[in-house]
């Protein structure tokens, strides 16, 4: 395949991963037939066929709590949201109680110490800490794991996408914008494409690569330009 064509391929992949809803990460792929040069397939990352949702709505299940989860109040439930609030004057004891999405949580490290009334400032050192807790408690799930979790991957509805047509895949190239994981990666071996072009740049994790490799699959990684929507993490 010509240079000209690849890099051509590779921004049709990144104009491809423009399309995912997926707000974490955006993948592109394109199924090639290297003889001829044409574009067999093409897929994104996203929500079930047919208008289903994402996993998690507008936010990824992958990327454990965010700030917004981690809601502090007062003995009484009051949450401390505005610098005017009242919150934390005049408490019947020393508890702080801490609401992760609908669930409250007392434990000895949210205790409060000194006098009963506390500032503003106290309860969001206490809101802070809490995250800090929970996140190290339940780090975000790594990419490539816990396959219930998630979107559609890209390679994954390019393979649905040959099944449900008159396309064949055997022998095909498949490129990515990052590193297939194991799943789809066994997908694509029993897919019967010879060999896939992980494009530099894009995301690169301990996923599928080797499965591929062992089972005869090419792998390379090619020049192209960077994925301005990678997301670390």
């Amino acid at each position: 395949m010509k240079e000209k064509h690849l890099r051509a391929r590779i921004a049709q992949c990144l104009a491809l991963a423009d399309c995912s809803p997926c707000p974490r990460r955006k993948f592109g792929a394109v199924l090639l037939d290297p003889v001829r040069n044409v574009v067999l397939m093409d897929g994104y990352n996203g929500a079930p066929r047919g208008g289903g949702a994402l996993c998690g709505g507008d936010r990824c299940l992958r990327d454990g709590l965010l700030p917004e989860d981690v809601v502090v109040t007062d003995c009484q439930g009051i949450p401390v949201s505005d610098p005017k609030s009242e919150a934390g004057a005049g408490l019947d004891d020393d508890t702080v109680l801490v609401r992760v999405k609908d669930k409250f949580i007392v434990s000895p490290e949210h205790k409060t110490t000194g006098p009963k009334t506390h500032g503003h400032r106290f309860w969001l050192d206490q809101a802070t800490a809490c995250r800090e807790q929970l996140l190290t408690e339940n780090p975000p799930i790594k990419s490539g794991t816990r396959m219930e979790i998630g979107c559609h991957h890209a390679e994954m509805n390019i393979i649905c996408n040959v099944a449900a047509s008159t396309v064949s895949s055997v022998g095909a190239w498949l490129i990515v914008t990052g590193e297939p994981c194991l799943m789809c990666a066994k997908h694509i071996h029993h897919a019967g494409i010879v060999k896939v072009l992980v494009v530099k740049g894009g995301y690169i994790g301990e996923n599928g690569v080797a499965y591929l490799r062992e089972n005869g699959v090419d792998v390379e990684e090619v020049e192209g330009p960077q994925d301005p929507r990678s997301v670390s993490g």
